[in-house]
């Protein structure tokens, strides 16, 4: 579990994530404008003049420390996810994250050394037979050794499915995003000493693509999603409504509901009323709150 601080201008946002943590609600705006802004600190984007005529400057905290985007990486999976682009291997790719991270040392490999050695040899005889014989100057050919740099530069990559090469449209959308968590949760796993953000586009929630983002200790997981039945402990959730509410905050929750609405009395009463609201349970209390949460 950490705890996300967000400060634009004036406004102040702080919410924990942990394994996963569901962004949920109606209010687009109020969630597109939290996303900007993990994107353009993660991303590294400097305040604009606009910022700061505006007093909009923000600045982002984790565990009450600024943001360190050495230690922290952020990244967006959605089922927008082009393959044949990623298999590009672009520098800002999740793709070149994940071949880096599993093909890392892989020159010292027995396989690689016994390749470059055989280079080596090659070299000698290319040399030989590219001579000019009584000349004052010699062409001296040279083949690159293998890297994880040259290896990657001279990597070309092929999804096959049932034994065929396919392409992005052959893949339903539970496949191309289970594709890009497992890269993720590779990616993390890979990189223990760093601490990783995934945002995961879900407009429709599947059980087991949900299943699929657990079980990695560096690694949370953001689902956005704005209407799909709900079902998960209302600690996961920040409701993007009239205002950004934490689901966890058990004070907050009492004040808003138990004082404006008269409608609980023990933490019970609560976690059963917050339950009814997010799975679309529809009653007195929760048409209450969908009007005004």
């Amino acid at each position: 579990m950490i705890k996300l601080n967000i400060q634009t201008g004036t406004q102040k946002v702080s919410f924990s994530l942990g394994e996963v943590t569901y962004f949920y609600g109606p209010n687009y705006d109020l969630k597109f404008d939290i996303i900007q802004t993990l994107r353009k600190h993660f991303f590294n984007v400097d305040q604009s003049e606009y910022d700061y005529e505006k007093e909009q400057t923000s600045r982002i905290f984790i565990n009450d420390e600024a943001l360190n985007i050495k230690k922290w990486k952020y990244y967006e999976l959605t089922p927008m996810f082009n393959l044949e682009t990623e298999f590009k291997l672009g520098s800002k790719s999740l793709m070149i994250q994940y071949v880096e991270s599993n093909l890392v040392n892989i020159e010292y490999e027995e396989e690689v050394s016994s390749i470059n050695i055989l280079y080596q040899t090659l070299n000698e005889l290319m040399t030989e037979k590219l001579n000019i014989e009584d000349f004052e100057v010699e062409i001296e050919p040279k083949l690159i050794e293998l890297s994880l740099k040259t290896i990657i530069k001279s990597l070309e990559l092929k999804l096959l499915k049932e034994e065929h090469i396919a392409s992005t449209h052959n893949l339903t959308y539970s496949e191309i995003m289970k594709f890009q968590i497992f890269i993720a949760k590779s990616i993390a796993k890979n990189n223990p000493h760093k601490h990783y953000i995934f945002k995961v586009d879900l407009p429709k929630l599947n059980e087991d693509i949900i299943k699929s983002l657990k079980d990695i200790e560096n690694a949370h997981f953001i689902i956005v999603n704005e209407h799909d039945i709900l079902e998960t402990p209302r600690e996961n959730v920040i409701y993007f409504g009239k205002e950004i509410i934490n689901f966890s905050d058990d004070v907050l929750l009492y004040e808003k509901i138990m004082l404006e609405y008269g409608s609980i009395t023990t933490l019970e009463d609560l976690n059963i009323i917050i339950k009814q609201f997010l799975t679309k349970e529809d009653n007195e209390i929760t048409r209450i709150l969908k009007e005004n949460l």
